[in-house]
């Protein structure tokens, strides 16, 4: 009786608030399906992960990448009990999802992500300053008083709860990648020498970074194994032959570069703004979210995938990178063409050539947007536009495809490493998107 009643006081209850959310609905045994809400709080947390990883001393591209790699996950893992037809991939990748509770009260899963964001980016970002974690926790309040307006109190307190396991089992489940280790062996790296072999550049000549990467694990098992690109083109330093033309045809195409070129390098480039290569394209995800106002349930797979692709993507294009080991343009040209004075566009990055991380990173990227938008999905990147002008694509492959070869027209690549890298990436992409997210035997 009592329970009954309560059923029937709930049911007749009216909130006050996002016109755009669907209504709570105790009838539907905790499974609202989350199609109706919009995604706009996704949007909000991963704007502001950008913000604090871009403002974070210390937090370098590596460190962001895979931050963004599982908040995406406890993103999605938050939300997935209220999308039929998918199911959890945490269940697959850890063994031990978290179980949502069933029946009375329920999940409200604006609810539930919210409390997992917040959660999962203060774990990740433990440096971050007091100003950040105030940003943290005024957005995370901010939901939850427009959430008391939606649903009843005891749900939104179990949906708190459940977010925040969700948000806990994901990070202690990350510990164990190996990530830490193998950044703490980068500083006894000790560089090969030899005829071709990659060399410390100028003007730094700054230590090689992400050496041992290829030891953490991976979302799919031997993804480093499964995507490593083909031998590159054998070093010589005999005029004419294929790896002299490489380097002459960066040399050549460096020497007629037109201003539209000049900014395409730098739109592609580490700077301004501290937009990392692993930041850039998070904020194209970001981006493309937005605009096309998805709604949550699509916003979270979008999240997910794009973090967990360019994440192994990286693992990926380091591993190939240190097994070939191959020499940069700027070194060729100043030590084999006796041409010191040759600079690039941008500085050339720490680590060996081969393949090309930026072609590889960028085409993961498209290719999992690819599984969300659509092959043709055409847009504006606007990323920066105050400075070097809108980017118009009109295809998703289009702008990982003018990543890869900013490369070269910045003189820090070849393109043959631009090919492999991207080759990489698709492949990289495919092993993400066939991750078990859908749930085949599903209604």
């Amino acid at each position: 009786m009592k329970k009954a009643l309560l059923f029937s006081v709930l049911t007749m209850f009216i909130y006050i608030g996002c016109d755009d959310h669907m209504p709570y609905d105790p009838s539907y045994e905790g499974i609202n399906h989350i199609k109706k809400y919009p995604g706009d709080l996704a949007v909000k947390w991963i704007r502001l992960q950008m913000s604090i990883s871009r403002t974070t001393p210390g937090f370098n591209p590596g460190l962001a990448t895979r931050a963004f790699a599982y908040s995406g996950l406890s993103l999605y893992e938050s939300v997935v009990e209220g999308m039929p037809g998918y199911k959890s991939v945490a269940s697959y990748l850890i063994g031990s999802p978290v179980q949502p509770p069933k029946g009375d009260p329920g999940i409200y899963f604006p609810s539930s992500a919210n409390a997992a964001m917040a959660s999962i980016i203060k774990s990740f970002i433990p440096t971050a300053s007091a100003a950040s974690i105030a940003r943290i926790d005024s957005l995370e309040a901010a939901f939850n008083e427009q959430f008391s307006h939606e649903a009843p109190a005891p749900t939104l307190e179990e949906s708190v709860e459940y977010g925040r396991q969700i948000a806990t089992t994901i990070f202690e489940w990350s510990k164990t990648d190996g990530f830490a280790e193998a950044a703490a062996k980068n500083s006894s790296y000790v560089v090969p020498t030899g005829f071709g072999l990659w060399k410390k550049t100028p003007p730094a000549f700054a230590a090689p970074v992400n050496v041992y990467i290829n030891e953490t694990r991976t979302f799919v098992k031997n993804s480093p194994t499964l995507t490593l690109p083909p031998a590159p083109i054998p070093y010589s330093e005999e005029v004419g032959s294929p790896f002299y033309n490489q380097v002459n045809e960066v040399y050549t195409i460096s020497q007629t570069l037109s201003e539209y070129d000049v900014k395409t390098v730098k739109t592609w480039g580490e700077f301004p703004g501290n937009y990392t290569n692993a930041l850039r394209y998070q904020q194209i995800c970001l981006q493309l979210v937005d605009d096309a106002n998805l709604s949550l349930d699509n916003a979270a797979l979008a999240f997910a995938k794009h973090g967990m692709a360019t994440h192994e993507a990286v693992t990926c294009v380091f591993n190939a990178k240190y097994l070939h080991n191959v020499m940069r343009p700027i070194t060729y040209i100043h030590e084999v063409l006796l041409n010191p004075e040759w600079v690039t566009v941008n500085t050339t990055p720490p680590h060996p050539e081969y393949p090309a991380a930026h072609a590889c990173v960028g085409r993961a990227s498209s290719r999992v947007l690819e599984s969300i938008f659509g092959t043709n999905y055409s847009f504006i990147d606007r990323t920066h536009e105050s400075l070097y002008g809108s980017r118009t694509y009109n295809s998703l492959k289009a702008y990982s495809d003018e990543s890869g070869w900013s490369r070269v027209l910045g003189g820090i690549h070849y393109a043959a490493s631009v090919k492999a890298g991207g080759e990489q990436g698709q492949k990289v992409g495919d092993l993400i998107n066939g991750l078990p997210f859908k749930n085949y035997g599903s209604n």
